[in-house]
């Protein structure tokens, strides 16, 4: 399957991203039936498949494209609008781009 340079950039990231600081907060929790409870392993990165994961990525999508003038609609945070007729859709991890503008749709990919 061929995905846009954008997605695939969007989707390599998703496992390799800093760790927020509510994760650290629960990891305690998390750990108690290791052997040496007192100790606690830090995530440098956010991994594929846990709930921060999923967060972290559409946070780092977000400031992507709010940094080239899109911004989400006031009726779904997950469709954004910009530049001429622009319209960026998530769900999840999936996006689809819909523009009449070639340059601010390669803004997006790139």
């Amino acid at each position: 399957m061929d995905l846009p340079d954008l997605l695939q950039e969007m989707l390599k990231r998703m496992t390799h991203r800093e760790q927020d600081d509510d994760f650290l907060k629960r990891a305690r929790a998390m750990l108690k039936d290791i052997k040496e409870p007192d100790k606690v392993c830090k995530l440098n990165e956010a991994f594929y498949g846990l709930r921060q994961a999923r967060r972290q990525w559409y946070a780092e999508l977000d400031k992507a494209l709010r940094s080239i003038g899109s911004a989400p609609t006031n009726a779904d945070p997950c469709v954004y609008i910009g530049g001429k007729l622009t319209f960026v859709l998530v769900y999840v991890n999936d996006i689809l781009i819909v523009s009449n503008d070639r340059d601010k749709e390669n803004q997006i990919k790139n």
